[in-house]
């Protein structure tokens, strides 16, 4: 199963370096918490292979032209301007890193499992809804999670 197809929600923590498969991983994850010194590439181009399986794990997740300057340009990205292309979801001092990664871990767990799940089936397929399906997807789930209490 993939990361994607979890029941749950998934977490990455970036410190240092995510490059190739570690920006991928951060990229396909739910959430991503990225200390100050986070730095994210796509440096397989410079070495003359097509980053095709880290593209596709980010496809959705920042916009097709980023990936593609990500890609061709092989630059490296600092943890603001991973934040501000979506690639990160907050930026914490990396001393604040594990204690606010724990956090988010700790408020998720005290929410009720149904609902966890109903949010992460949303997220993952409303999507590819057209915007009419999507209120009576949601307007479903809402309904699943209430008659199991």
């Amino acid at each position: 199963t993939t990361l994607r197809d979890l029941a749950v929600p998934s977490l990455s923590v970036v410190q240092g370096a995510a490059y190739g498969f570690g920006c991928a991983l951060a990229g396909v994850c739910d959430m991503t918490v990225a200390g100050e010194s986070a730095r994210f590439r796509l440096p397989e181009m410079g070495h003359g292979l097509p980053p095709t399986l880290a593209m596709s794990a980010l496809w959705d997740r920042i916009s097709p032209r980023t990936i593609g300057y990500m890609v061709y340009s092989t630059t490296e990205l600092g943890a603001r301007d991973a934040f501000n292309i979506g690639l990160a979801n907050t930026i914490v001092p990396d001393a604040e890193l594990e204690a606010r990664a724990a956090a988010l871990i700790e408020t998720v767990c005290r929410e009720p499992l149904d609902a966890v799940r109903a949010v992460k089936e949303y997220l993952r397929e409303a999507p590819s809804m057209p915007s009419a399906a999507r209120g009576g997807f949601g307007a479903s789930l809402f309904a699943g999670v209430l008659s199991s209490r």
